[in-house]
């Protein structure tokens, strides 16, 4: 582990949170959603601090090596900055709005937890600086985003999570299976030398399955089939997160 684990950190906090919000949930739910505003106010405050230093000039780094044997390779620059910095904004938005909307719906401690787990999903991914990094973290976030679209748990919200679920997994597999095919050290490299290592290499069929892979997760046209049916049952928060 080298580098400046502030961007670790900035990835980890929400999802280290989550089971507590979590469990106050369970005595009250209002507390649950208190808990989680507070915790988007201080992943805002964290990630302010990354982009003030990416500001002055001084881009953080972090890598953990080894990490599921390609390693973790996080930094923040000003357009990751300002992305992370953006998200945080959004969730702090939607958490606020959350303590009146979702005060009187049923399972607010798990849309608290698994809200806070995306939050976290979404930052390191933003954060990444290796496309396994990104993988990884992209993973988490289609997983952990799941129980927003099946939070209502009616035959709609249970039929779009569904369709959510298969295009997360066959995506996820898609994306795997190009990222198996790159040239070895490629996949877990810092973005900034890929072009480098890739030049004069033929790589249409990885670089087209991590297209494909990432595109359906991301609802791009024409593979965004789940869009239509996840944005009307999910909660109208979770709803503006999903976009």
């Amino acid at each position: 582990m080298n580098g400046n684990a502030l961007l670790l950190a900035a990835a980890l906090l929400p999802m280290l949170a989550a089971p507590f919000v979590w469990h106050l949930g369970t005595r009250e739910k209002r507390s649950s959603l208190n808990s989680m505003a507070l915790v988007c106010a201080l992943e805002l405050v964290l990630a302010a601090v990354v982009g003030f230093e990416a500001l002055r000039g001084r881009e953080l780094s972090f890598t953990l090596e080894g990490f599921c044997g390609q390693g973790l390779r996080m930094r923040a620059d000003g357009f990751r900055s300002l992305y992370a910095l953006v998200a945080c904004i959004m969730w702090l938005v939607s958490g606020i709005f959350s303590r009146d909307y979702m005060a009187h719906e049923h399972a607010v401690p798990r849309y608290c937890f698994f809200t806070l787990m995306t939050l976290g999903a979404v930052i390191g991914m933003f954060l990444s600086d290796s496309i396994f990094s990104i993988f990884i973290f992209f993973e988490i976030m289609s997983l952990a985003s799941y129980p927003w679209v099946a939070h209502e748990e009616d035959k709609a919200a249970m039929r779009a999570g569904e369709t959510y679920l298969y295009i997360a997994v066959i995506g996820g597999l898609t994306m795997l299976m190009g990222i198996f095919l790159l040239p070895a050290g490629v996949a877990a490299a810092p973005l900034a030398q890929l072009p480098q290592l890739c030049a004069g290499q033929k790589l249409w069929l990885p670089a087209l399955l991590m297209l494909v892979g990432f595109g359906a997760k991301a609802g791009a046209f024409p593979l965004h089939i789940w869009l239509p049916k996840a944005h009307p049952v999910a909660p109208a928060p979770a709803s503006a997160l999903l976009s």
